[in-house]
């Protein structure tokens, strides 16, 4: 009886604890650690933020927590010949975190080096995906191979009745450049 008692208040501490251990890693999102080729205004004025646990009925919807990074390097390079520029399109990818919201939307805007704007801001197919990850295509159509630009991604948290919010702070918005290379 007594062996009994002490086999069930070990299973019984052991389930606690083990509880406790995995409900300590469960997180709102993304310990967001930015590549060290990753460079925009933003990134450089304020360290990545890792968030803190939520509590397992759920996470809050906060909007500082909204966050993108762009992992490709800084600046993000296309082919040209001359001014011609031989690639359609370039992959954008990076890390996210949409702050507890059920969806996102990912813009993006090109400038040239003088911020005049390009392209204006354009819905793209990405999205935050459950693992805190992003990607899309950004078309290249109408760029000049003999200029720099700088492109602007923008995540947007959207709830469930479609309405979008941003970070209070602007850690959603990341900007990298986009500059020709020749040669193959």
């Amino acid at each position: 009886m007594l062996k009994n008692f002490r086999i069930k208040k070990n299973f019984l501490i052991s389930a606690v604890l083990g509880s406790a251990i995995i409900f300590s890693f469960q997180n709102c999102g993304q310990n967001m650690t930015p590549n060290s080729n990753s460079t925009s205004s933003a990134s450089q004025t304020a360290s990545s933020t890792t968030l803190s646990p939520c509590i397992a009925g759920g996470c809050p919807q906060a909007n500082d927590y909204i966050q993108v990074e762009i992992s490709n390097n800084n600046p993000i390079s296309f082919l040209t010949s001359g001014s011609s520029i031989l690639e359609s399109s370039v992959d954008v990818a990076g890390y996210c975190n949409k702050g507890g919201y059920p969806g996102s939307h990912i813009y993006y805007s090109i400038q040239d080096l003088g911020g005049n704007i390009i392209v204006p801001n354009s819905p793209t197919s990405g999205t935050c995906d459950s693992l805190g990850k992003f990607r899309f295509p950004i078309s290249l159509a109408g760029l000049s191979g003999a200029n720099n630009y700088q492109l602007i991604v923008i995540l947007r948290a959207v709830d469930s009745t479609g309405a979008e919010y941003e970070n209070t702070l602007g850690l959603n918005k990341r900007q990298v450049g986009l500059s020709p290379r020749t040669g193959i």
